[in-house]
């Protein structure tokens, strides 16, 4: 007996369908998260005492949206760091180049695109840095050569199979170099040296590479505090301070020494930072007589770089046609000031005093900027 025809069709149906495999829909593999995009979190998964020293560093808050005093600067200067294509001098900006790396990689504007701009300068922006690219005139992440695929550590070479592979570069890493990108020499759109840490660097304060100050080992490991002239600790090993006095035939003569203990120019960094001999007077029965911010003659107690333009005038650095004066405290140099002060005076006190920013630009800047100087060191002498 045959099968009626609708039960053969579907027989016959089933039988086809059985000689052919259905069609596979192959997603296209997602592409992998840039190594400049991996965020300070996914480090600290397994380097957590180094997550929390990066955390509390500046390197964490050099985004201008992370740090109040560089935000202000940026608006002024800039423009609006939430915003694409903003320019400066017709190009791009600079400073993302330094405090907002893999912003400058990527091109962009907007730091707050990614959440890892909002890092400023994060484990990759230093730990995919291969070396000094040869020819190089832009400063920053520009200066380097970097690694699209491996980390760089400084002793020993990851699986090549793991998440993050990662080669040998100690000697790059441990060097002046690796800093000196950023940390070295900056000039303004007049071609005028605004930051030149590199070149400062002298023999006399050791000859130490920055990370033997910056990055000192401790438990184990480098201190990614990094700290610089944010930290008052560190600041305060910069220079110590020395004073004497005697009578003399008008009053008191009072001697000030100043020894620089580092191998960098103080203040350095930033061009607006400035340092100030601060000498005081007083009676015998401790009241204030005289105070003196400045030592008199040609070597004053004003340490800064003094920018002007091409008349003399004071002007900020970014404006600035030449340098009419460097009187900073030089790397390793002992500095003698004197200071005339009344007959009144019984006892002498000098401090050198430091500030992130001169007092104009700070109060220009508002309550952003609104810090009081910090002691670097001082000293206390009784008139003879």
């Amino acid at each position: 007996m045959r099968p009626p025809l609708a039960a053969a069709l579907l027989l016959l149906l089933l039988a086809t369908a059985g000689c052919r495999s259905a069609p596979s829909v192959v997603s296209p593999p997602a592409p992998p998260q840039p190594l400049h995009h991996v965020t300070a979190a996914e480090c600290g998964a397994c380097h957590e005492a180094i997550l929390r020293e990066w955390q509390g560093s500046q390197h964490a808050q050099a985004n201008p949206l992370k740090d109040p005093i560089h935000g202000a600067m940026y608006r002024r200067m800039v423009g609006d760091p939430t915003r694409e294509g903003v320019t400066e001098a017709g190009g791009p900006p600079h400073c993302p180049a330094c405090h907002v790396a893999a912003a400058a990689v990527d091109g962009t504007t907007k730091l707050d695109a990614e959440p890892v701009y909002l890092e400023g300068v994060t484990c990759t922006t230093c730990h995919t840095l291969t070396g000094r690219a040869a020819g190089e005139t832009r400063g920053g992440i520009h200066a380097y050569t970097r690694s699209p695929d491996h980390l760089q550590g400084p002793r020993f070479a990851g699986r090549s199979a793991a998440r993050f592979p990662m080669e040998r570069r100690g000697a790059f890493l441990g060097s002046p170099e690796m800093c000196l990108g950023c940390h070295g020499l900056h000039t303004n759109a007049q071609g005028v040296a605004i930051c030149r840490t590199g070149d400062e660097a002298s023999p006399a304060g050791g000859g130490a590479p920055c990370q033997a100050c910056h990055m000192a080992v401790r438990d184990g490991h480098a201190d990614h505090t990094m700290a610089g002239g944010h930290a008052v600790a560190m600041v305060a090993r910069a220079a110590t301070v020395e004073v004497s006095a005697v009578r003399d035939g008008s009053g008191v003569e009072a001697r000030v020494v100043l020894r620089s203990r580092i191998s960098h120019a103080f203040p350095t960094g930033a061009p607006f930072r400035m340092g100030l001999v601060e000498v005081t007077g007083f009676d015998g029965t401790g009241g204030e007589v005289v105070r003196r911010g400045a030592g008199e003659g040609e070597a004053d107690g004003r340490l800064m770089v003094h920018f002007t333009d091409d008349g003399g005038r004071p002007v900020a650095a970014v404006r600035a046609t030449r340098i009419a004066r460097d009187s900073r405290l030089a790397g390793g140099e002992v500095r003698e000031l004197t200071y005339h002060l009344p007959r009144a005076v019984a006892r002498v006190r000098a401090r050198l005093l430091y500030r992130l920013l001169p007092p104009p630009l700070a109060a220009q800047l508002g309550e952003v900027a609104a810090a009081d100087p910090k002691v670097v060191a001082e000293a206390e002498a009784v008139v003879e």
